[in-house]
């Protein structure tokens, strides 16, 4: 394939006149402001709360524990740190998060599992994608995590299967997983908002991808008290970014035209080739680019495809009844 006359027309027109806008988040309700409604009413979980809309979490019974192991944070379930109806926002765009709390296991001392989980994400193996979340730790000692080693307290993963399941989460087989390094809170200053983010490659076979966040999951050890808020989850697809600056401009373009038809520089689609539909997506990419306010990203980092951390057993998950879902949809 050559570059042809009017291929050049369109780059210099593209090019001229750019116009930035920030990439879209592939995580429906990320910010967790959307809230499950039954006819227009709030539907509220066993504790009388209201739900987040779009996510799976882990559930408990309040004849059990008195303290949820997740809860949805806003003004309407008066159940911030202050006790009051402002809610808790990373951001300022909005009043909501989600907490992760410490609720004890029945007769001990160890924090019960306890997460939230995406629905299933088309994804397209061998892409990167940006993954961002800001979070909040309340309460919780910075000796909590005396254990140290590979899990960190606070466990978030962009977990890739082959799988869709009926519910709209993913489903075996599972194919890999990308631990996103939150560290633990000795690390962090406490009752401030943080924000943690890197970038992941999408292996082999990882059609359906879900981000899980969790604490206590994996070892009943890591979280002994306190709380932990998330918010402003973010996946996003900026797939022409060849020069991983956080956005797509004409530099990209420059790389895209140095690869043409020789190397895989310019390889938006993920296909092991720089063509024209690698150009067509820069063309519609042009001008895209990641929130300022966040900090740098890594470099592109694989998924894992094999030692990735096992589900463990038995692990409670009550799904919130689902928004109409704001993903991307690959072509199939």
């Amino acid at each position: 394939m050559k570059l042809t006359s009017r291929m050049i027309l369109i780059l210099l027109a593209t090019t001229c006149g750019l116009h930035q806008s920030l990439a879209v988040n592939l995580v429906d309700n990320g910010d967790f402001e959307t809230i499950v409604t039954e006819e227009d009413v709030p539907a509220l979980d066993a504790y009388g709360l209201q739900r987040a809309a779009a996510w799976f979490r882990a559930g408990s019974s309040p004849q059990d524990y008195t303290t949820p192991v997740t809860e949805l944070i806003n003004p309407a379930n008066m159940n911030n740190a202050a006790g009051n109806n402002l809610g808790d926002d990373s951001d300022g765009n909005g009043n909501s998060s989600a907490a992760l709390n410490f609720t004890t296991e029945p007769g001990g001392t160890l924090g019960l599992a306890s997460d939230w989980r995406t629905r299933a994400i088309d994804t397209v193996p061998g892409e990167t994608l940006i993954y961002s979340m800001d979070f909040k730790f309340i309460g919780v000692s910075p000796d909590d995590e005396v254990f140290g080693g590979f899990f960190n307290g606070l466990f978030a993963q962009v977990r890739s299967f082959a799988g869709e399941a009926a519910d709209g989460g993913t489903q075996d087989p599972f194919v890999g997983e990308r631990n996103v390094p939150v560290q633990y809170r000795a690390n962090y200053a406490p009752d401030v908002w943080h924000t943690v983010r890197d970038r992941v490659v999408i292996p082999a076979g990882g059609e359906f991808t879900d981000i899980r966040i969790s604490v206590n999951t994996f070892d009943p050890a890591w979280l002994f008290n306190g709380q932990i808020l998330i918010d402003n989850i973010q996946l996003i697809r900026l797939s022409a970014d060849f020069d991983d600056d956080l956005d797509v401009d004409g530099a990209d373009l420059a790389i895209w035209k140095s690869g043409f038809a020789t190397n895989a520089t310019g390889d938006a689609d993920a296909d092991g080739v720089t063509d024209g539909t690698d150009f067509l997506i820069w063309q519609r990419e042009l001008g895209l680019v990641v929130p300022p306010e966040l900090p740098p990203v890594p470099k592109p980092t694989a998924i894992a495809a094999v030692g990735a951390v096992p589900e463990p057993a038995g692990l409670p998950l009550a799904v919130s009844s689902l928004a109409a879902a704001a993903l991307f949809r690959r072509k199939r």
